[in-house]
């Protein structure tokens, strides 16, 4: 980010990246809708493995296209509830029995309110929701339409709090066909190697690098970037 410093495009979504001689052609549109190509001396390819599959085939290795591919991933939705008032005062996060539509939810604007004392009074609220599959296999859950999710969360928030349908005033949902990497037999022996093969121009980073979290994700990122900044020395 000190580098880039204000070259970088926020929510840019990336089509492709291909290999012009020492260059990299990375094709994008920008939050307007506008297609852009640019060179690159260097590409980070920081998405989920399935992802860089589809958008970087021809600049990946086979032997780092075999090992992304066997690289299963789970599926998961978020919704996000809007209320005129707290629905849920109890404690931040809240996690209920197996068997329940949703696994946990949680005040989206506790911190907000517990850090800043302008908005300690604050009425209006957002209820997290998270939403998991059965196994990391089943992916049914990107089947479903927006009105059979929100039903079904309904369904169960009603066991908690009754009439609560009647305080939503909106929601927005959003589904992660690629939200968890899933360490099944032999991924770290696939991992190490995929780690030792990647270098050069072309870099991986992601949480299916290291390990399946958060933490690992940001320290994969700062590994490719440091080997970024290295070369381009």
């Amino acid at each position: 980010a000190k580098v880039l410093d204000n070259k970088v495009s926020l929510g840019a979504d990336v089509t492709s990246v291909l290999r012009r001689g020492s260059y990299y052609l990375v094709s994008f549109t920008d939050l307007s809708g506008i297609k852009y190509t640019l060179g690159a001396k260097m590409v980070i390819l920081a998405v989920p493995a399935l992802v860089a599959l589809q958008i970087a085939p021809l600049v990946l290795e086979d032997e780092q296209k075999r090992i992304m591919e066997q690289i299963p991933y789970a599926a998961s939705l978020t919704a996000a509830l809007f209320s005129d008032r707290p629905i849920h005062v109890d404690a931040f996060d809240l996690a209920v029995p197996n068997g329940w539509f949703f696994t946990n939810i949680y005040d989206s604007t506790w911190v907000q309110r517990f850090y800043d004392e302008s908005t300690q009074d604050q009425k209006t609220s957002i209820l997290g929701v998270y939403i998991a599959p059965e196994s990391f296999t089943d992916r049914s859950l990107l089947a479903l339409s927006d009105y059979q999710v929100i039903e079904n969360i309904y369904t169960d928030l009603e066991k908690l709090f009754p009439g609560v349908r009647q305080n939503i005033t909106g929601y927005d949902l959003h589904r992660f066909p690629y939200a968890y990497p899933v360490m099944t037999v032999g991924a770290y022996r696939r991992l190490t190697r995929l780690h030792r093969i990647t270098k050069g121009t072309l870099l991986l980073a992601g949480d299916y690098m290291i390990y399946p979290s958060f933490e690992a994700a940001a320290e994969s990122g700062f590994q490719a970037a440091e080997k970024a900044l290295a070369r381009l020395k």
